[in-house]
């Protein structure tokens, strides 16, 4: 099979969330786990956020170049959904295992549970609507969605940074600053379901009984 360019760059993203995840799995080990000076967050969690950083840029590059460029394909249209899930909800899961110096969530497990059962509902109910020929495509709340996802990752990766600057100044604001990530996310998790709902609002109508099925 020839991958067209658009496909290669979601399979790139695939790469580069295996990479991720591989690298981000260090900070377990504490003597790898080197801290930079003030910051709250190691050389480790500062690279990979550049590589999830990375990874997420490549989602605005596929779908753009494949419409541009007629390279639409099927194997295309099923490896791009799966990369963004993939690098995203597989960073969430992450997260979710992660302590800070107090004893706190960098993520709390249920917004994460939240963030994927909100995928799982969705993609059965495009599994649904494809077996009646009907193509649910993105709204521009989803997009905002994965926007704000992929701007709110980096920032629980490096433990509140840029916010957890003011740190410097009020150390024990670093007490706190799980408070503030989770808010975040918290945000983040109100578009994610906001825009299922608009979701399900566009195709409630196939769960509503056939004329032909009444009995």
């Amino acid at each position: 099979m020839k991958l067209t360019l658009p496909s290669k760059i979601s399979l790139s993203r695939l790469y580069l969330a295996l990479v991720l995840f591989a690298l981000y799995s260090l900070t377990y080990f504490e003597k790898l786990n080197v801290q930079v000076p003030y910051l709250h967050f190691s050389y480790i969690d500062l690279a990979c956020a550049f590589l999830f950083g990375g990874a997420a840029l490549t989602d605005l590059f596929d779908g753009r170049i494949a419409r541009k460029r007629n390279l639409v394909s099927t194997f295309g249209k099923f490896i791009d959904p799966i990369a963004d899930k993939f690098l995203i909800n597989g960073t969430f899961i992450l997260l979710s295992t992660r302590l800070d110096s107090n004893g706190h969530f960098y993520l709390f497990p249920v917004i994460t549970v939240l963030f994927i059962g909100r995928d799982i509902i969705l993609d059965g109910l495009r599994f649904i609507l494809a077996s009646k020929n009907v193509v649910l495509a993105a709204n521009k709340f989803g997009k905002l969605k994965t926007i704000l996802q992929s701007a709110v990752i980096p920032i629980i990766l490096l433990n509140g940074f840029p916010f957890s600057l003011i740190g410097l100044a009020f150390e024990e604001f670093y007490d706190y600053i799980y408070i503030l990530t989770n808010a975040l996310a918290c945000a983040t998790l109100f578009m994610s379901i906001f825009s299922f709902i608009v979701y399900f609002k566009q195709c409630s109508y196939i769960f509503k009984e056939e004329k032909g099925d009444e009995k």
